[in-house]
Formats: structure tokens, C-alpha cells, sequence
């Protein structure tokens, strides 16, 4: 599966979910702000638990030597906070957008879990959210994660394609990022691996590109490894 690993043979991928959360409050006018309950002050609790949840998911100790330079391989990424109605208005709701990651061989029933429960354990210890609790939901897009045995036979042909192109060793790594490498491996129950030129961390933006030499290098490797693999 052809995606941007910068030339690193990946036979695992995260996967992940895209979640909102509506918090309520009570509306009253800004100069009698204590009369409302504001919404936004209530997520502030709510997005420090995701935060903790976050640090859990992601042990040092006990990660999986593929993701050993990622400090977060499985991130929660807050990607919009929308909320209230004036600036002179107490608001009486907030919603917040985000992305959780989903490590190599998790359910999408257990991540969910784990993020509906940690925002249920935090709106216990606040009397407002303990009697208007925070509303999860989960919506748009998802990925499912992925792995394929370092040893299988595609990832073993890859990688001796790509260090042979190259002129050197190529590394093996897993991408924190999803892809549709969780389909072809889940769904199509086909082993499955990434590769390819360019950076994620210039994905899905106005200066997205690839280095031609990259891209070369990686026609060059595909090549190889067809050849190699099918012989």
C-alpha cells in the first residue's frame, strides 16, 4: 500500500476514530456570569481527562519495538472546539472534535470504551457534570489498524528490495497514521504492508509533495519486489 513512510518498510499501521463531545451549560448574561453555568469551563475538566487517557494508552515501558521513536503513536488529537453564542453570553454549549488512535490489534469496541469511560469517570467528580453528562459520539471517518508479521514473506522481500535499491539498510517501522492497509488486511484478509516516498507531516496540506528521487527509488524497490515475489 503505497502511502508516505519516507522509504521505511512498515508492516503495521495505528488505526483510528473520530469522536464529538457536547457538553451543557446554563446561558446567562455575561455580567452575571455566576448566574449561568459555563459550558466551556465545564470541558476544561473533560479535556484533561483525555489528556490522562492519552499518557495510559501510550506506556513507554510496554511499547511495541516498531513505535519505539514515537513518544505517542496512538495519539487523541483535539481538532475543533465550537461553542456559545456571543461573547457576552455565558454559553450554554460546547462541543469538541477529535481524533483517538487505535494501536495495532485493538477493537474499535475497546477504544471506544475507554474514551466513553474515562469522560464518565470525570463528570462524577463535578456535581454540574454528574447530573448533565457529557454526550460522546462517534462519527465520519475511521481506519482500521494493521499488522503483518515482521517475517512474513512480503516483508521480508520488501525489505531486502528496498536495502538493495538503495544501497543501504532500510528500516522497519510501524505508521502511526491509518491507512487502507486495515482494510486489505482485516477485510480482504490479505497481508498487507506500507511503503512509500514523501512525509506524513506534509499530508493534507497546501505544500504537500514528494521528493522525485524519493519517488524513484520507491518504482525502483515495487519493482524489485514484484519480480522477487513472484518468482
Amino acid at each position: 500500500v503505497m502511502e508516505p513512510t519516507d522509504l521505511v518498510v512498515a508492516p503495521a499501521q495505528a488505526g483510528c476514530l473520530n469522536f464529538r463531545v457536547r457538553v451543557s451549560g446554563v446561558s446567562a448574561h455575561g455580567a452575571v456570569r455566576e448566574e449561568g453555568v459555563s459550558a466551556i469551563e465545564k470541558l476544561f475538566p473533560v479535556y484533561a481527562a483525555l489528556q490522562e487517557l492519552e499518557a495510559a494508552r501510550n506506556p513507554h515501558e510496554a511499547r511495541d519495538p516498531l513505535y519505539a521513536r514515537h513518544r505517542l503513536p496512538f495519539a487523541i488529537s483535539i481538532g475543533t472546539i465550537q461553542g456559545g453564542d456571543w461573547a457576552s453570553s455565558v454559553p450554554d454549549h460546547v462541543s469538541m472534535e477529535g481524533r483517538m488512535g487505535v494501536a495495532p490489534g485493538e477493537e474499535f469496541t475497546a477504544a471506544r470504551t475507554a474514551l466513553e469511560a474515562s469522560v464518565a469517570r470525570v463528570a462524577e467528580t463535578d456535581p454540574w457534570l454528574s447530573e448533565h453528562p457529557p454526550r460522546v459520539e462517534w462519527w465520519g471517518g475511521r481506519f482500521l489498524s494493521a499488522q503483518t508479521p515482521a517475517d512474513h514473506p512480503l516483508v521480508t522481500t520488501l525489505l531486502a528490495a528496498a536495502s538493495s535499491v538503495s544501497g543501504r539498510q532500510a528500516s522497519v517501522e510501524g505508521m502511526t497514521y491509518g491507512a487502507d492497509m486495515g482494510l486489505i488486511a482485516n477485510v480482504g484478509g490479505t497481508p498487507a504492508v506500507l511503503y512509500g516516498a514523501g512525509d506524513i507531516r506534509l499530508a493534507h496540506r497546501p505544500d504537500e509533495c514528494v521528493e522525485i528521487d524519493d519517488l524513484l527509488t520507491m518504482a525502483r524497490t515495487l519493482a524489485v519486489t514484484a519480480m522477487r515475489f513472484s518468482a
